[in-house]
């Protein structure tokens, strides 16, 4: 089925004490078919097993404002695209996504 990988681990590692609040997460998916016939190729497509480590920490700074610094794809992992049938799919082309850094503030009441 389009989409689906047989396997997919979320491995996550959190701290809330003091105000602070910190998470590392490592997520996993095995490769899976992403579409049967690609329009520029009319052939499958699918895209090989990824991973990625995200990570956060934020402060407390007031009783409604928090202050922190999120990261995504901190080891920048590339995506691997495979063009072909099952027993036979060469690699096909591939995606380096840099890792995104944010500085945000947050309010809640």
């Amino acid at each position: 089925m389009e989409g689906m990988s047989n396997d997919s681990y979320n491995v996550a590692a959190m701290y809330e004490k003091y105000g602070i609040s910190a998470r590392l997460a490592y997520n996993w998916r095995s490769g899976f078919l992403m579409t049967t016939s690609a329009a520029n190729l009319n052939e499958p497509v699918w895209q090989e097993k990824f991973g990625q480590i995200d990570g956060s920490i934020f402060y407390t700074i007031l009783d409604h404002y928090k202050i922190g610094f999120q990261a995504s794809n901190i080891l920048k992992a590339k995506t691997f695209l495979d063009v072909g049938y099952k027993n036979y799919h060469p690699r096909y082309e591939w995606v380096d996504a840099d890792r995104k850094l944010s500085v945000v503030l947050r309010a809640s009441w």
